[in-house]
């Protein structure tokens, strides 16, 4: 990955795949460098899992942390690709609770059958109350995630201008 308006050399990703190669990890938006797929990265993508077989397993859990205008394109909208994905998001992320540990995952009912059978031996700090607490807070704020992006980017633009001045 780098930085640029390619975002991932998809010819070094087509060359680094092996007939061992199984599936493919991709995170976007990424941390800590914020770029997202776009929709000829998506297109590569597609590609690739087209004519490798693979499965992707798409961390997501930054979606609502964009800067400067950017979009965040899931693998949900693309119908070929999310056949043979897992999109992990986090509550935790979003909400300001990453200690919580509350997250989730979709993919297509075949495979979440899979991914259940794997889900119970790792799951492990999630309770009801803290279910509960995240699902109130939704419903009583759900445009919360909305201004998510701005908020950070606020944050991000003070940094930088304190750091202007400096041997950083």
């Amino acid at each position: 990955m780098g930085s640029g308006p390619d975002f991932v050399d998809w010819e070094m990703v087509a060359d680094a795949i092996t007939p061992g190669c199984r599936a493919l990890i991709i995170n976007s938006p990424h941390n800590p460098g914020g770029l997202c797929l776009k929709p000829e990265d998506i297109d590569a993508l597609r590609g690739l899992v087209r004519k490798h077989g693979l499965y992707v397993i798409s961390d997501e859990v930054y979606e609502h942390i964009v800067f400067d205008g950017k979009e965040h394109l899931s693998l949900l909208r693309d119908p070929e690709i999310f056949a043979r994905s897992f999109v992990i998001g986090s509550f935790g992320k979003t909400y300001h609770v990453t200690g919580w540990r509350v997250g989730y995952c979709i993919s297509p009912a075949s495979l979440m059958t899979e991914f259940l059978r794997i889900h119970q031996f790792i799951n492990f700090s999630t309770n009801t109350p803290i279910s509960y607490a995240l699902a109130d807070y939704m419903k009583e704020n759900p445009d919360f995630h909305k201004n998510l992006g701005g908020f950070y980017q606020e944050k991000r633009d003070l940094f930088i201008s304190l750091l202007a001045d400096s041997r950083f």
